[in-house]
């Protein structure tokens, strides 16, 4: 009763295809494509797209069609819009398409009870046994076929059950998980493991810094304005706080002699102002591409049995890391303690902009000219954006006339900042749990 080296028995490999439905471990020799490929079959072999992520394409030209299991060497195969189509004379002899799917081909074993020699065909009470596709009444003992749900070899165990299938075959959770085997991004999946595969990936990275990039300034000009007046009629020659006689905001632009209307005689002005140095900007602020920064493709099985306790299916055991993938956020079974939080997808809503700071500019040679005079601003008095202007010993003024002269410096530098507003999020998410 010796197995054979790939996942045991005349099935090598077992059905094909991407099944999104799982056997449950039944005794039908119509294994799933996928031993459970469900929920988490919502990956995206293209990887990193912003939309959510759509089944795994089954192919992507007629070679992975022809490399499918029990595909006759050279037989007529199609891949169309990344399904294969497969005609059941395609099949190698003894195998056939049962199932409705259009996700697996040649998948079925047609020498069990069940199919014997052709689709559904069972084999009567009085002939029970299926030898080269015809009931017979004995059985004939075969090398005993992991993944077909029949004793092959007439031990009365089936699949995993058999201790034959022992170092091939192994038992895992049908319901939820997909049970398959985790290779790098770009490998190619190992026989046994074609029922459809999908790209999951780890940390999700947006770029160096904020992920911006671009930015760029180029200084401009010194806006000095406005400038706040305050007038006040101080009882001792401006020690003191007087009466506020009134509040005003002047535009440096205006060149000419200029009346204020104030309400009585003032002794106390007061100005300031806030130089505001300019920078144009340039540049096109643009977000980096987002990127994976660890990625791993999950090749599903491509056989599933029996033999199992309720709820388990016979798969074959990976040559690798043997694995579990379901969607969502999922509590990893005991014999499958190491989890990780992969996601399909992402979805990217950043917009960059520009900031720009200037430097340098001033308004030191910028004068606001004041005069107790409306009218032609005679004898005025040349002031800086910050100080004043006291009249002492005892004098005021009724009027106020103004006017600005000079010109501002233009900021020496900017700094450019590149800013984000939106976020990049991973989406799809999926839990993988290995042994």
């Amino acid at each position: 009763m010796a197995g054979t080296s790939d996942a045991g028995g005349k099935s090598a490999g077992g059905p094909s295809g991407g099944s999104n439905t799982s056997d449950g471990g039944s005794t039908s020799s119509v294994g799933t494509s996928s031993a459970g490929f469900t929920a988490a079959s919502a990956g995206n072999d293209a990887g990193g797209s912003a939309s959510g992520g759509a089944p795994a394409s089954m192919c992507n030209s007629v070679a992975d069609c022809a490399a499918l299991p029990h595909v006759r060497a050279g037989a007529p195969t199609a891949c169309n819009a990344g399904k294969c189509s497969i005609p059941a004379s395609s099949c190698e002899s003894g195998f056939g398409h049962c199932t409705s799917s259009d996700s697996e081909f040649c998948e079925t074993d047609l020498d069990t009870p069940t199919n014997c020699g052709a689709c559904a065909k069972k084999c009567p009470s009085s002939a029970p046994f299926c030898d080269g596709g015809t009931c017979v009444s004995s059985c004939k003992p075969q090398t005993e076929d992991c993944f077909n749900g029949a004793d092959d070899d007439c031990d009365n165990q089936i699949d995993c059950a058999d201790s034959d299938c022992a170092p091939m075959a192994m038992c895992v959770p049908a319901a939820t998980w997909a049970y398959g085997t985790s290779i790098a991004a770009q490998g190619t999946c190992p026989a046994g493991f074609l029922g459809g595969s999908s790209t999951v990936h780890g940390v999700l990275s947006g770029g160096s810094g904020n992920g911006c990039s671009g930015c760029t300034c180029i200084p401009t000009s010194t806006d000095c304005g406005p400038y706040s007046i305050t007038l006040t009629k101080s009882p001792d020659n401006c020690q003191s706080s007087g009466t506020l006689i009134g509040d005003f905001m002047l535009n440096p632009s205006t060149t000419t002699c200029t009346a204020l209307a104030i309400s009585s005689a003032w002794n106390d002005l007061g100005v300031s102002s806030t130089p505001t140095s300019n920078c144009a900007k340039t540049g096109t602020p643009t977000a980096s591409p987002p990127t994976w920064t660890d990625s791993n493709k999950f090749c599903s099985a491509s056989a599933a049995g029996s033999g199992c306790s309720a709820g388990n299916v016979c798969v074959p055991t990976a040559p690798g890391s043997a694995c579990l993938l379901a969607s969502g956020s999922q509590e990893c079974p005991a014999t499958f303690p190491v989890k990780r939080a992969l996601y399909t997808a992402y979805n990217d809503s950043r917009v960059c902009s520009c900031s720009c700071v200037g430097h340098g500019g001033a308004c030191d040679n910028v004068f606001l000219n004041v005069s107790g005079a409306s009218s032609g601003c005679t004898n005025s008095t040349a002031l800086s954006g910050n100080g004043g202007l006291c009249l002492t010993n005892g004098t005021s003024n009724s009027q106020l006339g103004y006017f600005f002269s000079g010109s501002a410096t233009p900021p020496t530098s900017c700094d450019a900042t590149n800013v984000v507003t939106g976020t990049l999020t991973p989406t799809g998410p999926q839990t993988l749990c290995c042994q």
